[in-house]
């Protein structure tokens, strides 16, 4: 049976796995065990030993986080965002009024640090995002922080970890950080995410305030719905499944992972607490996590393989985590539309440079020219998936159909 695979659509869940997911839909009909912290029952679930720390929060998305911190962390200055980077990460900020400094990346798509130690006078938070499994050196971010400045006084910037797609504990040179568990991330709920924040902070006591309603029931099932839809229509996608996943879209039962309104830099989600439902899903994932990361390894050793005699030329990046299989100096445009016609879709953070594609850049205070780093890797890069969707035999078709 061809077989459609792709790095966005549901590629962290089967059949079985989504099929589990959905089950948690018991809980919106359970009352919360009188001990909230017993795990399985409770209306929060302990997360501690997998964050490796009790100073965490469970929210509906990643955003909701970062919505969080610019409420909470007061500052005259601007927001650091590398330019790599997708809208949401900086429409929480431009809510709350504060102005957003591109900053430019490397050949790898990462933060650029000799571009941010020329702009580093001006930034009162930075958002520092682990692109693709890629880990930046936070140590280094640390030590330029403390670098005297050229107006004699010390800098106050507030560092945020993005750990979307590098699951792992807060760095000790982080002031917080967040973790998203959308669809495509390193760990997946389907939405959800979550901050975690150092002791130190001089906001410990302000992050551990925070108090938001929990997400409604219409808006949990439609997640816990999700990958049991996406895994279905997935497997027969060529025999009438992409239909099947147009006809929910059509019903706006599938939430989008980036609104219009939010493409013109405007926040439009909701924030909430994680609903215990998605907090099981959360649950079950990490639970597989040892397994996932096992075949993304198998997977980006087989992408290894054949390589070399599809695109010779390209540089190959394997993260630690196997998030996904990098290549750069390549065609972008030419490879998606090939590996497209023989049932891959390798779209992936499309954007000019802040993705999705759509993004009105003006709205969020960028022009072309600005990151001309960040514009190049856009165009010379591609990503292998390497998820539990993928066997090393579709490898194998994929280097013999290519």
């Amino acid at each position: 049976m061809k077989k459609f695979i792709s790095n966005q659509l549901g590629p962290n869940f089967t059949i079985k796995t989504a099929w589990q997911a959905f089950w948690n839909v018991r809980f919106l009909f359970l009352k919360p065990h009188p001990n909230p912290l017993l795990e399985g029952e409770g209306a929060k679930r302990n997360f501690s030993r997998d964050f490796q720390t009790k100073n965490y929060h469970l929210f509906n998305a990643a955003r909701t986080a970062l919505g969080e911190i610019a409420k909470i962390v007061k500052t005259k200055k601007k927001v650091g965002i590398p330019a790599v980077c997708c809208a949401v990460m900086a429409t929480p900020f431009l809510a709350e009024g504060l102005e957003i400094e591109w900053l430019d990346c490397d050949e790898r798509g990462l933060l650029d640090l000799e571009n941010l130690a020329k702009k580093i006078d001006q930034i009162g938070i930075l958002l520092v995002p682990h692109t693709f499994g890629q880990q930046v050196n936070l140590q280094k971010i640390s030590e330029l922080k403390k670098s005297p400045p050229q107006s004699g006084a010390r800098r106050e910037i507030f560092i945020i970890e993005d750990g979307a797609h590098f699951f792992a504990p807060i760095s000790k040179y982080a002031d917080a950080k967040i973790l998203s568990f959308g669809r495509e991330k390193d760990v997946s709920c389907v939405s959800g995410g979550a901050l975690l924040w150092n002791e130190n902070s001089e906001y410990a006591k302000k992050f551990r305030g925070i108090s938001l309603p929990s997400a409604g029931k219409v808006w949990t099932l439609k997640h816990l719905l999700q990958p049991l839809v996406l895994a279905i229509a997935l497997k027969f996608w060529f025999y009438g499944g992409r239909f099947f996943a147009g006809f929910w879209s059509k019903l706006k039962l599938f939430p989008r992972a980036v609104t219009p309104a939010e493409k013109c830099g405007a926040e439009d989600f909701p924030r909430t607490m994680m609903p215990r439902a998605i907090q099981g899903v959360l649950r079950q994932s990490l639970n597989r996590r040892k397994s996932d990361l096992a075949h993304r390894q198998k997977i980006a050793k087989k992408w290894q393989e054949i390589i070399p005699r599809i695109f010779p030329q390209a540089k190959v990046i394997v993260p630690e985590n196997y998030f996904r299989v990098i290549l750069l100096n390549v065609d972008r445009a030419e490879i998606k539309k090939r590996a497209k016609k023989i049932g891959f879709d390798l779209n992936e953070w499309d954007g000019n440079p802040i993705s999705p594609a759509g993004v009105n850049p003006a709205k969020f205070g960028y022009k072309a020219g600005d990151c001309p780093q960040a514009e190049k890797f856009m165009r010379n890069y591609i990503t292998l998936p390497t998820n539990v969707r993928v066997s090393e035999a579709d490898v194998e078709r994929f280097g013999e159909e290519f």
